[in-house]
């Protein structure tokens, strides 16, 4: 059944060739039972695999492309619409402007979206969901893992790397600059809204929420059991409160304040 799904697949490429590219092409077969005058095409194990003589370097885009082995179909520097990827292409193509479905979708330069296994592209902004996504500027990544330059958001089950995110979800988030970040153990160098098991943070300006709360400098509100941060301009909250400057007020069972009114104090604490 998949090899037939396939074949259909390859041959509809095929098929919409224009002439110049018919001009260089082979006879294909497929199982030794059909031939139509384009490219050498045949079924190995499920796989599709097509050949070609000569490259043709005179298409410029076309609206769909096939990957089969280390072959595409046509040879095409841009792809304006879909790139079906059959097998496990080694290069990507220079630009695609639409969907890259199959197993490994890898493009240079991606404006739309990217579905398989794992999901690679340069420049461009994308919608990536697979296993593993790699790209430059993402609306959206939903897989296990994820790794963008800048993400909108990024839902994963194991980590979410950025430089720059809006949102995150997964067991472990780390940014150098987030809006909000959801998971067990949260990094980022710059913060606005951190929940889960433990928080860390350069500079927090927001809310940091978790059983673990750790930062250089909070401008804010730090809730957990345990609050650790050098420079406090705010609020902590929690059963033990520890801080090197205090600007504000802890509340808590334990409260430790470097520079405050009293160094240490139970149940509330403040300094100026």
């Amino acid at each position: 059944m998949f090899k037939k799904v396939f074949a259909v697949l390859a041959l509809a490429a095929a098929v919409a060739l224009p002439s110049s590219a018919k001009d260089y092409a082979d006879m294909v077969r497929i199982n030794d039972s059909v031939e139509i005058s384009s490219q050498s095409i045949f079924l190995d194990a499920g796989f599709i695999h097509i050949s070609s003589t000569t490259a043709n370097p005179g298409i410029a885009f076309t609206p769909v492309q096939v990957w089969a082995g280390h072959a595409m179909v046509p040879q095409a520097k841009r792809v304006t619409g879909v790139e079906l990827n059959l097998g496990w292409k080694r290069d990507g193509i220079a630009k695609l402007y639409g969907a890259g479905i199959g197993f490994i979708n890898v493009a240079d330069s991606l404006y739309g979206a990217q579905f398989g296994l794992a999901n690679a592209a340069g420049d461009g902004v994308s919608v990536q969901g697979g296993l593993a996504n790699i790209g430059d500027f993402s609306l959206a990544q939903a897989g296990v893992v994820n790794c963008a330059d800048t993400a909108l958001l990024q839902g994963g089950f194991i980590a979410n790397i950025s430089d720059h995110a809006l949102a995150q979800a997964s067991l472990i988030n780390a940014a150098d600059t987030s809006l909000a970040q959801a998971g067990f153990f949260n990094v980022s160098a710059r913060a606005i809204i951190q929940g889960g098991a433990i928080n860390t943070s350069d500079n927090l300006y927001g809310v940091s929420a978790g059983a673990v709360n750790i930062a250089s400098s909070v401008c804010g509100l730090q809730g957990g059991l345990v609050n650790v941060a050098g420079k406090v301009y705010g609020v902590q909250f929690g059963a033990f409160n520890i801080a090197d400057t205090l600007h504000g007020v802890q509340i808590g069972l334990l409260n430790i304040a470097g520079h405050a009114l009293l160094p240490f104090m139970v149940g509330l604490n403040a300094g100026f």
